[in-house]
C-alpha cells in the first residue's frame, strides 16, 4: 500500500511540475520566426516595349511589407514610372504568400490593386468650339492599376546575418482606364529590402 501511495504521490509531482513548466512556457514570447516583421523595400522594375501602347519604361517604388517570416504578407507600394511619352505616380496594396527555406532561399507570389496617375510629356492643346487652340493644364489621367508578380531570392540574415534580402522576379500589370480597353505589361523587377 506504501508503494502505492509513493506511485501516486510521485504521478500527481510530476504532473504539477509538467503543468508548471508548460504554463510558463506558454507566458513566454513567442519564438522569433513568428513574430510579425516588417521590411521596408526598394525595387526597380523594367518593362518590355509595346509596340502599341508606348516604349519600354522604368518603375520605381519603395514600400513596407508585413509578414511572419513565412505565409502570408501585406505590402504597400507608392513609386513613378518614367516613359518616353510622360511619367507616372502610382500607389498600391498587395496581398501574398511567401517562404524561407532553411538554406536563406526566398519564394513569394502576390496580387495587388491600386491607382495610376498618368502625366503626359509637353504640352496639352484643347480646340474650342469655335476652331481655335488653347493650352490646357496636365492634371493626369486616373487609372486602375492591377498586379501580380513573383520572387526568388536570398535571405541574408541566414547567410550572413545581415538584415537584408534581395529578390528577382517577374511582374505582370494590367492598367485600366475610365473608359475604354485595358492595357498589359510584363516586366522584370529587383527588390533589395531591409528587415527589422
Amino acid at each position: 500500500m506504501s508503494e502505492l501511495r509513493r506511485v501516486v504521490r510521485w504521478s500527481v509531482a510530476a504532473l504539477a511540475v509538467v503543468t508548471g513548466d508548460a504554463a510558463r512556457a506558454s507566458d513566454a514570447a513567442p519564438p522569433a520566426a513568428a513574430r510579425p516583421s516588417r521590411t521596408v523595400f526598394g525595387e526597380v522594375c523594367a518593362f518590355v516595349p509595346d509596340p502599341i501602347q508606348a516604349p519600354a519604361s522604368r518603375q520605381f517604388e519603395a514600400g513596407m511589407s508585413l509578414s511572419r517570416g513565412k505565409g502570408p504578407f501585406v505590402r504597400v507600394r507608392a513609386g513613378g514610372a518614367m516613359r518616353s511619352l510622360g511619367g507616372d505616380v502610382l500607389g498600391l496594396v498587395e496581398g501574398g504568400f511567401g517562404s524561407t527555406s532553411p538554406r536563406s532561399f526566398v519564394k513569394d507570389v502576390a496580387v495587388g490593386i491600386g491607382a495610376r496617375q498618368q502625366f503626359t510629356a509637353g504640352d496639352l492643346y484643347v480646340v474650342q468650339d469655335d476652331g481655335t487652340v488653347r493650352r490646357q493644364a496636365d492634371l493626369g489621367t486616373t487609372l486602375l492599376l492591377a498586379t501580380l508578380s513573383g520572387g526568388v531570392g536570398w535571405d541574408l540574415r541566414v547567410m550572413t546575418g545581415q538584415p537584408l534580402h534581395v529578390l528577382v522576379g517577374p511582374r505582370v500589370q494590367l492598367t485600366l482606364p475610365q473608359r475604354g480597353g485595358g492595357a498589359i505589361e510584363l516586366g522584370l523587377g529587383g527588390r533589395v529590402g531591409w528587415t527589422f
